[in-house]
């Protein structure tokens, strides 16, 4: 449906803003390469932290996300079904 389309691109375009503008460094490596299909044990090898501190790192970056989101006006039946 057209107006899901065009939901779905204003949420991905304000995602990407979000991801920017307030993941810290260490939030965007870690979402990122949970994004290319990296285990947990595999990014944290890859960035030297520890299992413990990437699944802190995704839980706090999701977080930050959908609480930008739901700020941006997005409803949250739309935020949740999208990305949680």
């Amino acid at each position: 449906r057209p107006e899901e389309s065009i939901l779905m691109q204003e949420m991905l375009e304000k995602l990407q803003e979000l991801i920017d503008q307030d993941l810290s460094e260490k939030q965007r490596m870690v979402l990122r390469a949970s994004l290319d299909g990296y285990s947990t044990d595999g990014i944290a090898e890859k960035s030297g932290l520890n299992r413990n501190s990437v699944y802190k790192c995704l839980h706090d970056a999701r977080v930050k996300l959908k609480e930008g989101l739901l700020k941006s006006g997005f409803a949250a039946e739309d935020v949740l079904d999208k990305i949680a």
